[in-house]
């Protein structure tokens, strides 16, 4: 067994240091108080898809379902593997390089159907991810618009 292989589970155990650390490696929602932030997000969330790699967090897709709609309020590979090398954050999925955005999109999208999702969205965190998502089937509508309050 290679060191390097990837695996991904769905709804894993994940314990708040080892999300935490994962944000902290790849810039993600770091800070003071990334620990208490990695167990609310825990606590919180609906569905998780989480890839491992060399026994830590290499990457995770968040979702929510409300019982028709799914969202994916986070998508996240580590920058290793994605063969990132400048200084963007890990939430900003612009390789994948092993595969492993595609195997943990790949089981969500399984997830939030077999739920009885009938639609599912997300929003890309930068243009750069729009070829990403569109290689999992997810396309831009037009008529759609955003918003956020901070």
């Amino acid at each position: 067994m290679s060191g390097d292989e990837v695996f991904i589970t769905v709804r894993p155990a994940v314990a708040p240091r080892e999300l935490a650390d994962f944000y902290a490696r790849n810039h993600v929602c770091s800070g003071e108080d990334s620990q208490e932030r990695a167990e609310r997000v825990l606590r919180h969330t609906d569905l998780f898809v989480v890839a491992w790699r060399q026994g830590r967090v290499a990457g995770l897709v968040r979702a929510d379902f409300d019982g028709i709609d799914g969202h994916i309020c986070e998508f996240c590979v580590d920058r290793d593997c994605q063969g990132a090398s400048d200084g963007r954050a890990g939430a900003t999925i612009a390789g994948d390089s092993l595969g492993v955005g595609r195997a943990m999109g790949e089981a969500a999208l399984r997830e939030l159907l077999a739920l009885g999702a009938q639609r599912i969205t997300v929003s890309p965190r930068a243009r750069l991810e729009e070829c990403f998502l569109r290689s999992l089937g997810f396309t831009r509508r037009a008529n759609h618009r955003q918003y956020r309050a901070d």
